[in-house]
């Protein structure tokens, strides 16, 4: 009994490093490529890793959702699935990632549990939440939207070597209320936590970039806002989706920002150095709410 006992265990434990092999060694039996990332099925948003065209990179955009072939809308998903989940990359010098993408609350946001990016120099997190938490080889700039209506600051230096810096370009969707089917829909408060601080805002915090006397380079896709109680609340279970329309100028969307031309502002400092901080906004709205089965999942 005991021997048969200790061969069962033996063989669980066998079974157990194949599977943590293959999970390090990062193999799938169904994944998907495309453009700058891997997803984990056709079905899901899940990122696993950088694409090889994306390795090849020095900028990339995570998307803030997919549409699987079958046409259905999935929105983009970084959670650390254990080691499943490895972005790697010596090319890429900036990452943006999109506010409201779903994470993993246990460990917070998270972009793999070892991302191995060594010469990332900028990272741009609309949420506000620290994307690098367990991450100590990071040595660049990691970009916070401004909060606090500043005016001037100074790059903060941590003690880990990376840097703390306030985005100056900025996107946002409008609060709204819409009315579709019957029912009234309307944009709820979102809340940007840096530091322990915490905002609340009527408008929705979407993409920031950071950009000094140029045209914008790196343009963010427009979000269709699915599937999430942060955007509007139903007053019955039927599922919709909030169509956005962007990027302006102005908050009331009159003239749009033309990517081909428009420049923002060169930055400037004072007789001492300091930078003098001028945010440049960009609008969105909502244009129609339509029912989820348009759009799929």
């Amino acid at each position: 009994m005991k021997k048969k006992f200790v061969i069962l265990i033996l063989i669980f434990f066998s079974l157990f490093v194949v599977g943590c092999g293959q999970a390090g060694s990062y193999t799938f039996d169904y994944v998907i490529s495309e453009g700058d990332v891997v997803y984990y099925t056709d079905n899901s948003g899940d990122i696993v890793r950088f694409s090889e065209e994306g390795q090849t990179k020095d900028t990339i955009i995570i998307q803030y959702y997919r549409v699987s072939k079958d046409g259905k809308y999935y929105q983009s998903t970084l959670r650390p699935f254990g080691y499943w989940v490895k972005l790697e990359s010596t090319q890429l010098r900036d990452l943006y990632v999109p506010n409201l993408i779903l994470v993993n609350d246990k460990y917070g946001l998270s972009i793999g549990v070892h991302p191995k990016m060594p010469n990332l120099e900028r990272l741009f997190s609309a949420s506000g939440s620290d994307l690098y938490l367990h991450y100590e080889n990071f040595k660049g700039t990691q970009y916070y939207p401004n909060i606090d209506g500043i005016n001037s600051y100074e790059i903060v230096e941590r003690e880990d070597g990376s840097k703390d810096a306030i985005a100056n370009v900025s996107y946002y969707i409008n609060p709204f209320t819409y009315y579709s089917d019957g029912q009234k829909f309307e944009s709820s408060s979102t809340i940007i936590s840096i530091g322990g601080k915490k905002v609340e805002s009527s408008s929705i915090l979407y993409f920031l970039d950071d950009v000094d006397g140029e045209k914008i380079k790196n343009i963010p896709q427009l979000p269709v806002l699915c599937l999430s109680g942060a955007f509007f609340n139903p007053t019955h279970q039927k599922k919709y989706c909030a169509i956005v329309d962007g990027w302006y100028k102005e908050p009331e969307c009159i003239n749009k920002w033309d990517f081909e031309k428009d420049i923002v502002p060169k930055k400037m400092y004072d007789e001492e150095g300091k930078y003098l901080y001028k945010e440049t906004r960009l609008y969105a709205q909502v244009t129609s709410v339509v029912p989820l089965e348009e759009f799929g999942v």
